[in-house]
């Protein structure tokens, strides 16, 4: 069976112990969402990595206070 893309975000926030946030908007996207992680702020170079091994590119970050968000403005939620 072929892996949603929803399936594989809650995949990698599994990992992390991380937030999965379904339609966030960043930086510069005017109102467009995506999928993004909450996390630690040490573990966002993992979150990164874990997403290019399920071919998700183009990962961006936002800091959240105490934790931080990696989030994917391709990955349209």
């Amino acid at each position: 069976m072929k892996k949603t893309l929803e399936d594989k975000i809650q995949e990698i926030a599994n990992k992390v112990n991380g937030k999965v946030y379904k339609g966030y908007s960043g930086r510069g996207m005017f109102g467009a969402q995506c999928y993004g992680i909450e996390c630690e702020h040490s573990q966002k170079a993992e979150v990164i990595h874990l997403g290019r091994q399920k071919k998700l590119r183009d990962a961006r970050q936002d800091e959240l206070g105490l934790q931080a968000i990696v989030y994917w403005p391709s990955a349209k939620a």
